[in-house]
């Protein structure tokens, strides 16, 4: 017995409950970072619909609410009778609808703690071994997309930067930008060793320096930036080392479980289709790639006193006299307290949401920014309040 396997953890601490518990507190945690996301009234940022609602668009305030009161008493349940089925079915039921309601609260931790409850919606009493390794799967393959789809030409110049800015380093990191791909390699290394048992505890170890480097970078001691991931890095070691304990101390292997296999699809194998844009981001473990689409609204002078006053901060001057560019990616996180589901069509539709109350005539632009991995190129679309494309 080597590594972890020899800490002296109790075994009453490594068993499914405990990973059930860890993953709850931490969602309530994150819903309570993000509140305003969440609450229907507590944001000026428009939700954005995955499917066209009757009357206004939208889902009616009153369901919102009902919802988002179901999913947090679900959760306090489950934190009492961990495992029971009905909670979890709820607390998913809810979940889903709130989403629909609004992309934007489909955050990849959101939608790592559903694939990881997953299995007691199909299973009465899912062996632990099933847990654990659903666990392993959805870390591992997080870390190998993740790093990989950092190997790119943006992230070294860009988001390494910023997480250098974290301990002071920013300078170095410019001057030496492969250290960006080193990163990214140690990062998608770490979830190949997780993968199987005999490097597993070399992995894990890697993945729990990473996480306290990200927490680092981004946390109250670094730049401070993006409150709502800091629980998701600290659940993601507890995770780690009760699922790898746990794995290391079972017996006999039971065969996968068809829920499994969905998993391992759903993180394994459909982040291929991110290369191709099929697939987004947020599921793909791209949120750091500095791949992601980005918007910014073109405004005349005259029209930005009919902006919500959230967004005034963000207005900077362009090039062009008399115009304001509105950074829409700040706006949302700063008013949310959650990252933009940064997705092409979201960006549109967002800029769509935004500019109901203006005319066409009104001189109001729309450019969404995509960048390609395999040729460094950054294309820029010009679109208007109607989604009419600009023509050049």
């Amino acid at each position: 017995m080597k590594g972890l396997r020899q800490l002296a953890i109790p075994e009453s601490l490594i068993r499914p409950a405990l990973i059930i518990r860890i993953v709850v507190l931490t969602m309530l945690i994150q819903f309570g970072i993000s509140l305003p996301a969440w609450i229907p009234g507590f944001r000026d940022i428009p939700e954005i619909s995955l499917i066209p609602f009757p009357g206004s668009g939208t889902l009616p305030a009153g369901i919102t609410l009902t919802a988002f009161c179901a999913m947090i008493l679900s959760c306090i349940a489950i934190l009492f009778r961990p495992g029971r089925r009905n909670p979890i079915l709820i607390l998913l039921v809810s979940a889903a609808i709130l989403v629909l309601a609004d992309i934007n609260r489909l955050q990849p931790w959101l939608y790592a703690y559903i694939l990881i409850l997953l299995p007691f919606v199909f299973m009465d009493k899912p062996d632990p071994q099933i847990l654990y390794r659903n666990v392993i799967a959805i870390l591992a393959f997080t870390y190998f997309w993740s790093g990989l789809h950092k190997i790119n030409p943006f992230f070294p110049k860009e988001m390494f930067i910023v997480i250098a800015d974290g301990f002071g380093l920013g300078a170095l990191a410019r001057e030496n930008p492969e250290a960006g791909f080193v990163a990214a390699g140690l990062e998608m290394g770490s979830g190949i060793l997780l993968i199987f048992r005999i490097t597993r505890n070399c992995g894990l170890i890697l993945a729990i320096a990473m996480h306290l480097t990200i927490l680092m970078a981004l946390g109250p001691v670094g730049i401070s930036w993006n409150a709502v991931v800091w629980p998701w890095n600290i659940c993601y070691i507890l995770l780690g080392i009760i699922a790898a304990t746990g794995l290391g101390r079972a017996g006999s292997s039971s065969g996968k479980a068809p829920v499994e296999w969905v998993v391992i699809f759903l993180v394994g194998a459909m982040p291929i289709a991110n290369f191709f844009g099929f697939w987004p981001h947020f599921l793909s473990g791209s949120f750091y790639s500095s791949l992601l689409p980005n918007s910014a609204m073109m405004f005349p002078a005259e029209k930005i006193k009919e902006l919500p006053p959230s967004a005034m901060p963000f207005l900077q001057e362009s090039r062009q006299p008399g115009n304001y560019i509105l950074r829409m990616d700040q706006w949302v996180l700063e008013d949310l307290h959650l990252p933009l589901f940064s997705e092409e069509m979201i960006h549109r539709k967002l800029g769509q949401s935004i500019c109901k109350g203006f005319r066409e005539d009104d001189g109001i632009q729309i450019v969404v920014s995509r960048r390609n991995r395999f040729h460094n190129e950054t294309r820029y679309q010009i679109f208007f309040p109607n989604f009419r494309r600009a023509t050049r």
